[in-house]
């Protein structure tokens, strides 16, 4: 199976927003077809960066026919810095 151009996956929200010292964000991969699937998943910074402000995720992931959904958790970094919240 060629997952990257058959598998019927979304996000469950189109961007996540986080504020520090919550420890992780969990985003939610959608099966929308309930098949099989194999796919990666890859953090990208938006006003979070990597390494400052999360841990960087690229990871394979993998559905059946009976997950509807998939909860991957990326990790927060903690910071003594100003309180504001940043966008994955």
């Amino acid at each position: 199976m060629d997952s990257h151009i058959d598998c019927p996956i979304a996000f469950k929200h189109s961007h996540y927003t986080t504020s520090r010292n919550v420890g992780y964000v969990e985003v939610t991969v959608l099966n929308q077809h309930g098949i099989e699937c194999n796919f990666w998943v890859s953090s990208c910074d938006g006003t979070a960066l990597k390494s400052i402000d999360y841990i960087a995720k690229r990871q394979l992931c993998k559905m059946t026919e009976n997950e509807p959904e998939l909860k991957i958790r990326i990790q927060v970094l903690e910071s003594d810095n100003e309180p504001y919240d940043k966008e994955f």
